[in-house]
C-alpha cells in the first residue's frame, strides 16, 4: 500500500483547473430551482408536485451534488491516474533475408556430384531449416528475374517449391544475377525493411553485371553474400535429353570465378562461401542470425538509456464509475434498464476463443497445418479453401461440390482435379475443357484431361469385356443345362428300352444288368461332354486354361471396380485390395507444382517485353 502511495500520480494534473466550474454549476442549478418556484405562482402546488418531481430537501441535495461529482470524475480520468511502470523497448531486432537462386542453364553442369542445380537445392534446403526466425524471401532468375515467394516467416512455403525449381520453367534463357539481385531490392523496398541480407547463390557473374550489382547496392544498407555452386575448374552441361550442351560444336565447360565473387561480395559488405557437405558454409554467412542477435544485444545494452518507461494510464477505471452516474443524473429510469440489459441471460452462440484472435479462415490454415483437414473444411469460409481442405481430407466429391458455384478457370480446373479423384471421369473432363475455354494457356489443365480420358477409355475397355464374359459365361451355363437336360432324357430312354427288354427277368437280374449298362453308358456320354463343354477346372489336364481363368476373373473383378468408381462410389466403401487399385490409378493424375510456376513466370515475362538475348550478356 505504500509503494502503491508513494508512485500514485496524474499524468496530466492541468485538467484539475476543470475543478473551477463547480461553483458555475451550483449557481446553475439554483436558477433552475428559482424558475420552478416561479411556475408556483401560477399552477397548483398539487399539480406541480407531479410535473416537478423530488421537490423535497433531498432532492434537490442530490441534483445539486451529483452533475459536479460527475465532472470530477471525468476530470480525474482526463488527468490521467498512474501508479506503475512498463519498459517500452527502443531497439527492435530486425533479420529480413532474401536469397536469389541462379536457374541458368550453367547450373546443369556435373561438375559437383551429380550436378550443380541439385547440390544447391539441397543447400537451400539445408538454409530454410537453420531459419527458425526472422523473414525469408525467395527469387530465381536466368535470363530474368522472378519472385518465387515473398518475405515470409513460413519457410515451409519456401521448401515446397524447391523440387519445381528447374531451368526449364524459366521463360528467358540466359543468367542475369543483377537482375535477381534487383528484385531482390524491390522486395526489401517494398516490406518497408531498413537493412536487409540478400544471398546471392550462383555459379558465377560477369564483370559488367558485377558493376550494376554495385550500382544497385551502394545507396542502401543491405549486404550481399554469396554462395559459389560451381568450380574453377568447370564442368560439361548435362542436358535434359542426356546430351551435353555444345557452341558451335564445342561443348560448353562453364567455370566460376571465385575470386571474382569473393570480391563482389566483400564490396557489398558480405563474404563468398562454396557449397560444403555440412552447414559450415551456412554457419559462416551467418544465416541463422546469431552474430546479428549478440550485436543487437550489444546495441541495446549501451543504449540502455534510450529505453523510456511509460507510466501506465489507469483513467479507463474512473470512466467505469462515470457510466452509472451520468444514467442515473440523465434518467432515473435507464440505470435500471441498464442494469436489467447486463443481468438479461444472452442466447448462447457458437464462439470460441479463437474467434477473438483469429478470422474463420486464419483457424482453418492453422487446422489445416496440424493435420486436421476436416476441421479446417468446416472453419473455412472461402469456397477455394474449403474446396482445398476438403481434397485434404480426401473428400473429393465434396470439394467438387463445393467449387461448382465459381465460374473461374482456376476454380474449373481444381474442381476437374477432385471428380478425377472421385473417379467422376466424364465430368472431370467436362470441367477441364471449361477451363480451357476460359484459359487456353492452362497446360496443367491440358495435361490432366488426357490423362483422365486415357482413364476413361480403359475403363469403357474394361466394363465392355466384363460384359463380354459376362454373356460368355450365360451362353455356356445355358449350354450346360441343355446339355445335361438332353443326356437325362436320352439315360431315361434307354432305361425304359432296358426295363422293356428284360421284363421276363427275375429283379435280381434286372439291376445286375443295369449297372454295368449304365456305365457304359457314362463311358459313352464322357466324350461327347468334352467336345460340348470342355472343363478348364481340371488342373492336370489343362494348367494353362486355370490360369486364364483366375486371369479373367480378376479381370472380371477390376471391371467391377472400375464401374463402381465411375458411379462415383466413396473410395471408403472399397476394400483395401481396392483402394490400392485405386491409388495407383489416380497416382497417373500427377500434381505438377512446376506448372503453376512456368505460367506465372511466362504471364510475368510477356508483361515485362524484355529483350531475350541482349548483346553481350551470357546465354548460360
Amino acid at each position: 500500500m505504500s509503494e502503491f502511495l508513494n508512485h500514485f500520480h496524474f499524468l496530466r494534473p492541468e485538467w484539475f483547473w476543470g475543478i473551477l466550474l463547480c461553483p458555475l454549476l451550483w449557481w446553475l442549478q439554483g436558477q433552475r430551482q428559482r424558475l420552478e418556484h416561479d411556475w408556483a405562482r401560477v399552477i397548483d402546488p398539487r399539480l406541480l408536485r407531479w410535473l416537478t418531481p423530488g421537490q423535497g430537501a433531498g432532492g434537490k441535495a442530490q441534483r445539486s451534488i451529483l452533475p459536479m461529482l460527475i465532472l470530477v470524475l471525468g476530470l480525474g480520468a482526463l488527468a490521467g491516474p498512474a501508479w506503475e511502470k512498463k519498459p517500452q523497448p527502443v531497439l527492435q531486432l530486425e533479420d529480413h533475408l532474401v536469397v536469389v537462386f541462379d536457374l541458368s542453364l550453367s547450373m546443369l553442369a556435373t561438375d559437383i556430384s551429380p550436378n550443380r542445380l541439385t547440390r544447391a537445392r539441397q543447400k537451400l534446403q539445408d538454409l530454410l531449416n537453420l531459419r527458425n526466425e526472422g523473414f525469408t524471401a525467395l527469387v530465381v532468375f536466368s535470363g530474368d528475374a522472378h519472385v518465387v515467394t515473398p518475405l515470409t516467416d513460413d519457410t515451409y512455403t519456401i521448401a515446397a517449391n524447391i523440387p519445381a525449381l528447374d531451368p526449364y520453367i524459366m521463360p528467358v534463357i540466359g543468367a542475369r544475377p543483377d537482375r535477381g539481385v534487383e528484385e531482390a531490392l524491390r522486395l526489401l523496398e517494398q516490406a518497408g525493411v531498413s537493412r536487409g541480407r540478400i544471398v546471392l547463390m550462383t555459379d558465377g557473374v560477369e564483370t559488367h553485371q558485377g558493376e550494376r550489382i554495385d550500382a544497385l547496392l551502394s545507396p542502401t544498407p543491405h549486404t550481399l553474400h554469396i554462395l559459389a555452386t560451381g568450380t574453377a575448374g568447370g564442368g560439361p552441361v548435362q542436358l535434359k535429353d542426356g546430351q551435353f550442351l555444345k557452341d558451335q560444336g564445342a561443348v560448353v565447360i562453364p567455370k566460376t570465378n571465385l575470386a571474382h565473387l569473393r570480391r563482389l561480395a566483400e564490396n557489398n559488405g558480405g563474404q563468398m562461401q562454396t557449397l560444403a557437405l555440412d552447414d559450415s558454409d551456412l554457419e559462416a554467412l551467418d544465416i541463422q542470425a546469431d552474430r546479428l542477435r549478440a550485436q543487437f544485444r550489444q546495441q541495446a545494452q549501451q543504449a540502455h538509456a534510450r529505453h523510456s518507461d511509460l507510466w501506465q494510464d489507469r483513467g479507463y477505471l474512473l470512466v467505469a464509475l462515470l457510466i452509472p452516474l451520468v444514467l442515473l443524473a440523465r434518467r432515473q429510469g435507464a440505470l435500471l434498464l441498464w442494469l436489467l440489459m447486463i443481468a438479461q441471460p444472452q442466447p448462447a452462440q457458437a464462439f470460441s476463443w479463437a474467434d477473438l484472435w483469429q478470422t474463420r479462415d486464419q483457424q482453418g490454415q492453422a487446422k489445416l497445418q496440424a493435420g486436421d483437414a476436416e476441421a479446417a473444411a468446416q472453419l473455412f469460409e472461402s469456397p477455394e479453401h474449403q474446396a482445398y481442405a476438403a481434397a485434404k481430407a480426401g473428400e473429393y466429391a465434396s470439394a467438387a461440390e463445393k467449387l461448382a458455384d465459381l465460374d473461374t478457370a482456376r476454380a474449373h480446373y481444381n474442381r476437374g482435379n477432385a471428380l478425377a479423384h472421385a473417379g467422376q471421369y466424364a465430368e472431370a473432363i467436362a470441367a477441364y475443357e471449361t477451363a480451357l475455354a476460359q484459359a487456353p494457356e492452362l497446360e496443367d489443365a491440358q495435361h490432366n484431361k488426357s490423362i483422365v480420358e486415357e482413364l476413361l477409355k480403359q475403363q469403357e475397355e474394361q466394363q465392355n469385356n466384363s460384359q463380354q464374359n459376362q454373356n460368355a459365361e450365360d451362353q455356356n451355363e445355358q449350354d450346360s443345362q441343355q446339355e445335361s437336360s438332353d443326356n437325362s432324357e436320352h439315360s431315361n430312354q434307354n432305361n425304359a428300352d432296358q426295363q422293356a427288354g428284360d421284363s421276363s427277368q427275375p429283379k435280381q437280374g434286372q439291376q445286375d444288368s443295369a449297372q454295368p449298362q449304365s456305365g457304359h453308358q457314362q463311358s459313352e456320354q464322357a466324350p461327347q461332354q468334352a467336345e460340348q463343354a470342355p472343363s478348364p477346372q481340371d488342373p492336370s489336364e489343362q494348367p494353362d486354361d486355370v490360369d486364364s481363368a483366375s486371369q479373367q476373373a480378376r479381370s472380371e473383378q477390376a471391371g467391377e471396380d472400375q464401374q463402381a468408381e465411375g458411379q462415383g462410389i466413396p473410395e471408403a466403401h472399397l476394400s483395401a485390395e481396392d483402394k490400392q487399385s485405386f491409388e495407383q490409378w489416380m497416382r497417373r493424375v500427377p500434381d505438377d507444382p512446376a506448372g503453376l510456376l512456368r505460367n506465372k513466370f511466362r504471364h510475368q515475362a510477356t508483361e515485362r517485353n524484355y529483350e531475350e538475348n541482349p548483346q553481350g550478356e551470357p546465354l548460360w
